[in-house]
C-alpha cells in the first residue's frame, strides 16, 4: 500500500458508487508534476511493463488530476469493500458525512498498486482507503433566491425572468 499525503481531492463518488461505466467508488486526486513522476517511478519498479498514469491538466490548473477508483465488484465477481473514510482520529465517517466531501477536500489518500499479466501487462492502481485531513463542505447545487411575487426584476439582470420558449436550443 502507499500513501500520498495531503492531497486535493475533487468529484468524490464515495457515498455511493458512479454507474456511469464499471460501477465503481472514486474520486479525482490533484497532483504535481512531482507526485506524477513519482507514482510512475514507483509503477516502473514493480513492473518492466508500467505504463505512466493516466492523467489530464484543466485549463485552469498547473497541476495535474488523476482518478483512483475501487471496483464495486472484484474481478473474481465477488463484491468489493467499500472504501474505507475516516477523519484525522481515524473515525469513520458516517453515510451523512461522505456526502459532505467537497472539492479541494485535504485527504491522506491510501492506494495499491498490483502487477497485471492480461492484455499486455501493467499496473493497476486501486484506491483503498482516504483519510480526511481538512474537510471542505459540499453545499450543494446554487439555487435561485426565493422572490416576492412575479413582477419582480432579477436583481443582476434588472429584467424579469421568463420559461424558455420552445424554439430554445438547449
Amino acid at each position: 500500500m502507499a500513501i500520498l499525503a495531503s492531497a486535493p481531492i475533487h468529484w468524490v463518488k464515495i457515498a455511493e458508487p458512479d454507474t456511469k461505466y464499471t460501477p465503481s467508488w472514486q474520486v479525482q486526486v490533484e497532483l504535481t508534476q512531482d507526485q506524477v513522476d513519482k507514482i510512475n517511478s514507483a509503477g516502473k519498479l514493480l513492473s518492466k511493463k508500467h505504463k505512466d498514469i493516466k492523467i489530464f491538466k484543466p485549463e485552469d490548473s498547473e497541476n495535474y488530476m488523476w482518478r483512483l477508483m475501487r471496483p464495486v465488484v472484484k474481478p473474481d465477481g465477488t463484491d468489493n469493500n467499500p472504501v474505507k473514510v475516516v477523519d484525522r482520529k481515524n473515525v469513520a465517517y458516517t453515510e451523512d458525512q461522505l456526502r459532505q466531501i467537497g472539492n479541494g477536500t485535504l485527504a491522506n489518500i491510501m492506494y495499491s498498486a498490483t502487477e497485471y499479466e492480461r492484455n499486455g501487462g501493467g499496473v493497476v492502481y486501486r484506491l483503498v482507503g482516504l483519510q480526511i485531513v481538512k474537510l471542505i463542505k459540499y453545499e450543494g447545487a446554487e439555487s435561485f433566491k426565493v422572490l416576492a411575487d412575479e413582477d419582480t426584476p432579477s436583481e443582476e439582470t434588472g429584467e424579469s425572468f421568463s420559461a424558455a420558449s420552445s424554439d430554445d436550443d438547449y
